[in-house]
């Protein structure tokens, strides 16, 4: 499987990545069967999101569940997962409080003390410029290390863009 580096990180990411949107229901061998497939292809990375699975960080639970994952077997995997998005209505929320309630929700959910890669789920112009800032501040201090890299989903978190086009030297 094809796989390249992310800029500025040490995390790779193959070309196609594991989604578990739709584990919610799926028994612990079912689950174990999925990821041990795509294991077996190359591929040790997954994607979440906060709002999987009907009722918050469930899919995130069920793979935390299902996986029963030591440290040890935790550092071979990549996880990746998301939050902005908020069903109930104002649909999304982009606010330090809110990344940092759900940020704490996943790594419960997913039993781990980081997540690998956070998106910001469709942002675009959405976002809210400062909060973000703030984020990516607490994210680099010993506060935010949870979270090894925060990027937004899709088209490109256009308040945030200029700064990390700005950030690479290559």
């Amino acid at each position: 499987m094809k796989k390249l580096t992310l800029p500025g990180t040490d995390i790779t990411a193959p070309n196609v990545v594991l989604g578990l949107m739709r584990i919610a229901e799926k028994t612990d061998d079912e689950v174990r069967e999925l990821v041990g497939t795509a294991r077996d292809a190359g591929n040790d990375f997954v994607d979440h999101a906060d709002i999987y699975g009907g009722s918050l960080h469930a899919c995130e639970r069920r793979f935390s569940e299902a996986m029963a994952l030591a440290p040890s077997e935790r550092e071979e995997y990549t996880i990746q997962t998301k939050c902005g998005i908020v069903p109930d209505g104002p649909y999304f929320d982009f606010s330090y409080e809110h990344i940092i309630e759900s940020v704490n929700g996943s790594l419960e959910a997913l039993g781990t003390d980081y997540v690998d890669i956070l998106l910001l789920h469709r942002p675009g112009a959405l976002v809210e410029p400062d909060e973000v800032a703030r984020l990516r501040r607490a994210r680099e201090s010993r506060e935010g290390a949870r979270v090894r890299r925060l990027e937004s989903h899709a088209d490109a978190d256009r308040a945030a863009a200029p700064q990390r086009v700005a950030r690479r030297p290559e």
